[in-house]
C-alpha cells in the first residue's frame, strides 16, 4: 500500500488542541453517527498506530483482516471526516488540508466479496433438510410406509 506522506505542521501554536482530541471531535450528519464516529477513531487511538494519516491507513489495512467489510468502511469514513474537520479545527493552510484529502482518498474501501455457494443435488438437499428437522423427518417417514 502506497502512502503519501503529509506535511509536519510544526507551525502550529501550542495552545492550540493536539491532533488525537481534534479527531475526538468529529462531527456527522447523526447523533448517531458522531457517536459511532467517536468510537472508531478512539479504536484507531488506542491501536498504538501513529496519530497520522499513514498510521490511519495502516490501522484501516490491519482492520481488513480480522473485521466486516461494513465496520472498516465506517471506520474509514470516520477517519476521513475526522483528519478533514481536525485540519480545519487546528486551522492549518488549504494547501496541506488538500494534501491530507487526497492522501485519505488513496485509502481504498472495502468490496464484499460474494457469499460461497454450494451447488448440492436434490437428495442432498432432501437429506440435509430431514436431517435438521427430526420431527418432519418421521412424519416424511411415516406417510411413505403408509404410502406403500
Amino acid at each position: 500500500m502506497a502512502h503519501t506522506r503529509i506535511p509536519n505542521s510544526g507551525s502550529l501554536p501550542a495552545t492550540r488542541p493536539n491532533l488525537a482530541s481534534a479527531l475526538l471531535q468529529v462531527k456527522a450528519r447523526s447523533e448517531l453517527s458522531t457517536l459511532a464516529y467517536r468510537h472508531a477513531l478512539e479504536a484507531f487511538l488506542e491501536s498504538g498506530q501513529a496519530v497520522t494519516v499513514e498510521g490511519f491507513a495502516e490501522y484501516i489495512h490491519s482492520l481488513c483482516r480480522h473485521r466486516a467489510a461494513s465496520t472498516v468502511n465506517q471506520a474509514l469514513a470516520a477517519g476521513r471526516k475526522a483528519f478533514l474537520q481536525a485540519a480545519e479545527r487546528l486551522g492549518m493552510p488549504a494547501k496541506e488540508i488538500s494534501l491530507i484529502r487526497g492522501a485519505l482518498a488513496d485509502i481504498p474501501s472495502v468490496k464484499k466479496g460474494p457469499p460461497e455457494v454450494a451447488v448440492v443435488s436434490p437428495a442432498e438437499r432432501s437429506e440435509r433438510f430431514l436431517s435438521s428437522h427430526p420431527a418432519t423427518a418421521e412424519r416424511v417417514g411415516l406417510l411413505l410406509s403408509l404410502a406403500h
